[in-house]
Order: C-alpha cells, then structure tokens, then sequence
C-alpha cells in the first residue's frame, strides 16, 4: 500500500515537475488567429491559428470538416466543388452527439455564429451554434485559438425541450485529419500513418509511449479506471509521406475512449485517416439533460504541425505552459519538496516529523509536506482514516507547531488529503451511507469512494478543504486520489440509467474553480496514486503535479521522459516572466 500513495521522500524533480506558468503576453509576434465564415450556400467557418488552417462545413444536415493544413494555405474552392458528396459514408462529421441513442448527425441547421477577442492571454474564441431537427436540442461548437498551430474546442449541449433527455454519446472534436494521396513514391510499401498513445494505464507506468502502424482498420484505447491514467487521453499521429503531426488531447479526467482509423487503397495509392475521441461510460446514459439545462463537454486541445517530434513537442509545451496550467501563486515558487512519508510512515510524531523537518532543511528543501497519516481515530492506518480530517491523538498538539516549524526553517508547508475518499474507520461512512458512491446499490471501491454526483457530497468536501486550508493556515494543498472505481457508479435519473462518473468529475473541477477562487494565495497539488489524473481538465486547475509514485531508475527515468511529451519542465524563470489571472471559457 505505501507505494499506492503519492509518497516518498524529497519530489525535486518528479513530483513537481509542472508549476504554473503561464505567459499572459499577447500572442508571438507574427503569430495570426481569425475565423472566416464562408460566403454562398454552403454555411461553415475556416479557421486559421498560426500556420495551422481547418476548414469545416454544413452538409446535409451534418458539420463536418473540409480539410486541414498545415502551412497556413487556403485551398480554393474551385479545388473544393464537389468533395463533400465523394466522401459519402465516411466519418467525416467534425464532432459527434448521441440523444438517447440517436446520433444527431445529418439533423443540424444553422442558427448563427458569433466572434470574439480574448485578452490576457490575446486570442479569438468563435462560437457556432446549431439546431437539432431530430430533437430539441441545440449546440454551440467552441473553438479556441491563439495564434499558435493549437485549437481548442468543447461543446455547449442545451435540451431545449419541455422533458428530460439524455447524451449517450459525445466527442468534443473528430473527422479526418488526412487524406494522402501517392504515398507509394515517398514511403513505399510501408504504412503512411503511425500513432503513438501510452501503453498502460496501470500505476507505476505512466506515459509509455508506444507507436503502431496505422493502416486499414481501427487502433481503439480506452482509459477504464474511472479516472483518466496512469496512461494519457492523448495520441500522436504521424504522417510519413508529409511530415506532419496531429496531436490530440481530451481534457478530461474521467473514463474516456480514441478511436484512430486508417483506410489505405493500394491500388489507388491514397490513404486517409480519421479520429474521434470523448468520454464514455458502462450505462447507457453519460448524462441526463434536464429542460432548459446546458451541460459542457471536455475540451480537446488538437495540435497540427510540419516538423518533428521534438518540435511538435515544443510546439505542445508552449501551449500548455501559456492556455492551460493556471497561473504561479504570487510569490510562491517551490523548486524542492520534501514529503514526510519516507521510513516513519504510519509511525508519525511531532518529534518524528519535525527532524523530517530537519533533514530537509539541510538538503535545501524550500517546501515541506505532510502526507498521509496525520489524521483520523486509529494509529498507522491512513487507509481506513481518510475522511476524518482532524490530527491524530498521536499529535496531541495538533498539526500548527509542525507548520511554524516548518516556517521558522524557511520552507512553505502543506497537508495531504484525499478528498473524494472515506475510510472504514471515519466516522462520516457511518453517518452519511447515502454519499457513498454504488453501483446497481452495491458500493463500489469496498465503500471507500465518495459520490460528488450527489451535492450534498460535494458541497462537503468543498466546505472541508476549505475549513483545513484555514485551519491550518496552509501554503499548499496537496490533493489524492488512490481510488479506482472502473465503470463507477450509476442510478435511475428521470427515467434514465445515467452514470454518475460525469457529474463527479463535473463537481470536482467546480471545486476547485471555486477554492482557487477563494484561496488565491494557495498551492494547488495534484496527485492521484502518482500519475492516476495528469490530463488538460485536472492540470487547469492545479499549479503542479506529482507525475509518478515510481522514482526508481530506469523506469522514473522513462516516465519523465514521457510526461514531458504532453506536460512542460518547470521554468525557473515563471514568477519573472508571468503572473496576471486568466479563466477559460
């Protein structure tokens, strides 16, 4: 179990590998972001980040895209005239709904599109918004750019009926991203397309990447924990023939699925590929949609660019450094971690505790956290404490001489809790059995896992971590979540088989939104048995991460590496060169 928690002794470079940093200059110089609604008796949106240009349209009844570039060309429509009817039957719609199993493709019509100029960061948010023939329901396709070869997009689902409804499916973004014609000549026989997503989704192997061949079928991956890794809702796909690269990620950290497909003809010498990529759930229903309630999808962050690995990677880290990682905690900045857990876990005193103090004093720690086993009823049994958020008898002075020792030896300080959990020993499983998260009226996770799908729940855990940033007068906020709960839970909604994962995970981030709100001079840590929830939907919300509970050569080695792909190194430089507040969406 030890190795379960987000653990061990000094986090220099593992566990606080992402702070904050965020550039809230305008875009680069030179750098162009604009959107150009088309002309005539086809009604769509070209829009242009950079050198990056997507193309899409409204045919019969269907959004779908056009092409793409990565040159910043504008194809001409005499080059155009015709090309949607030749794609008939394929899956060139650029998002996708299902309404209570019915897939709205080939039922929009246009209602109007809006434009908009963001500031602090600079960039163009254009908003679509399209009717449902087939039900009362209408979408606004958010799109978001910033002069880089970066988009961003989520939906806006409204039920605009007089009766409940459901999402049984959804992806924010998917279509084609290529269609390559005479490849032969430049690749030969072998296949045009490889895409890289990450191997496991196991604790211990976070973001081993792992490419495969693309070339007439489906590469499906699934993240099925119940959260979104220790693998990453993320692939890398690469064209051979052109030298491109398509980078997709879902913000989201929940269960979620990607398929990746490939259709080649040999004989034709053409080979295109398509994508799509979204949450999921085991019940039928992802969401219900009460009359008149507009619920939003996860972003996905799409990255298209000429070039190789290390630039696209770059080209990636910008992006997530400057539109996505919130900003630094004014003047705070923590370069080395010590973490309390080491050799006294389960055996924790003041006095014990305060010479962990010492030791990472002498080291040049600048931050020191408690971790698990500070609090709850029963000595050396973190596991079953958790919801019991009070000091132990075994600090019978409560945790503030720790934290102003700490201070004295000139270190931030901070306290880990798992927030979303409840342990056999806590009292609160007692007293509220009705918070406990269930599946088919059977508790999931032996009980341990709370149901923010219900308010009262999340109202309380939001409550909670609030009184213990005040009581204890915390510099940082160290988040868990050692939980996996699979296909999590579920209950009758309206009529429905709903899910419960989305309105969890829905609760979680306006939490957060909320504390950070509320606490602005607080550190916000994520963790979730290492490396359990590192997608673009938790890291907007937190200023760092433990990427991993596994610090051991070569594999601690290999999954730095590879967390790198989709999560930038700090910058030692970030409170210099960054600092004002900025919200998305």
């Amino acid at each position: 179990m030890k190795q379960r928690i987000c653990s061990l002794t000094l986090l220099a470079v593992l566990a606080i590998l992402v702070p904050a940093i965020h550039s809230w200059s305008q875009s680069a110089e030179g750098t162009v972001e604009s959107a150009s609604v088309h002309s005539g008796t086809t009604l769509g949106v070209r829009f242009t980040s950079g050198l990056m240009v997507c193309d899409e349209e409204l045919y019969s009844g269907r959004w779908v895209n056009r092409y793409w570039t990565s040159t910043g060309q504008i194809k001409p429509e005499v080059h155009l005239q015709g090309q949607s009817e030749t794609r008939s039957g394929l899956p060139i719609d650029a998002f996708q709904l299902g309404i209570e199993g019915q897939n709205l493709a080939g039922s929009w019509k246009w209602i109007g599109v809006e434009q908009k100029h963001l500031t602090n960061p600079d960039g163009q948010l254009v908003t679509i918004e399209l009717q449902s023939t087939a039900r009362p329901i209408t979408v606004k396709l958010n799109t978001e750019m910033h002069g880089e070869s970066i988009m961003v997009r989520w939906l806006e689902i409204t039920n605009r009926g007089a009766k409940p409804t459901a999402i049984t499916s959804m992806s924010p973004w998917s279509g084609p991203l290529w269609n390559t014609a005479g490849y032969n000549e430049r690749v030969g026989k072998e296949a045009p397309f490889e895409v890289a997503t990450a191997k496991y989704e196991i604790w211990g192997h976070e973001a081993a990447w792992e490419f495969h061949p693309v070339e007439s079928g489906t590469l499906t991956v699934s993240g099925t924990r119940g959260k979104s890794g220790w693998g990453h809702p993320t692939f890398f796909a690469r064209n051979r023939a052109t030298g491109e690269w398509f980078v997709a990620s879902l913000a989201w950290s929940g269960n979620w699925t990607m398929h990746v497909q490939g259709r080649q003809d040999t004989e034709k010498d053409e080979a295109r590929l398509f994508f799509d990529l979204g949450p999921n759930a085991a019940d039928p229903v992802i969401r219900v949609l009460e009359p008149g309630e507009t619920v939003r999808s996860p972003e996905t962050h799409l990255l298209l660019k000429h070039g190789d690995l290390d630039a696209v990677i770059q080209e990636l880290q910008h992006h997530v450094r400057h539109f996505v990682l919130p900003p630094v905690t004014p003047g705070r900045r923590t370069r080395v971690e010590a973490n309390h857990r080491g050799y006294i876990v389960n055996h924790e005193s003041e006095e014990g505790i305060d010479r962990e103090i010492d030791i990472a004093s002498s080291v040049g720690a600048d931050t020191f956290v408690i971790d698990a086993g500070w609090y709850g009823p029963q000595p050396n049994s973190w596991f079953n404490n958790v919801g019991d958020w009070h000091a132990g008898p075994w600090l019978p002075n409560d945790v503030g001489p720790i934290r102003e020792y700490a201070r004295k030896k000139g270190m931030l300080f901070g306290l880990w809790v798992e927030i979303e959990s409840v342990g056999a020993a806590a009292p609160l499983r007692k007293e509220h059995p009705d918070w406990i998260l269930k599946r088919n009226g059977v508790p999931v996770a032996n009980g341990r896992q709370l149901d923010f799908a219900n308010p009262e729940a999340a109202a309380w855990a939001e409550s909670e971590i609030a009184r213990i940033i005040k009581r204890y007068d915390l510099d940082i906020f160290r988040i868990d979540y050692n939980n996996s709960v699979e296909e999590g839970g579920n209950r009758i909604k309206d009529g429905f088989l709903e899910n419960t994962q989305y309105r969890h995970v829905e609760a979680l981030y306006a939490i957060f939104d909320h504390l950070r709100k509320q606490f602005p001079n607080v550190i916000f840590q994520n963790c979730a048995g290492g490396g359990g929830r590192l997608d673009y939907g938790i890291m907007q919300r937190f200023q760092n991460t433990e990427l991993s509970d596994w610090l051991r050569a070569p594999r601690g080695l290999k999954i730095l590496n590879g967390m790198t792909w989709v999560l930038p190194p700090r910058d030692p430089a970030a409170n210099l060169r960054y600092g004002k507040q900025w919200a998305r969406g």
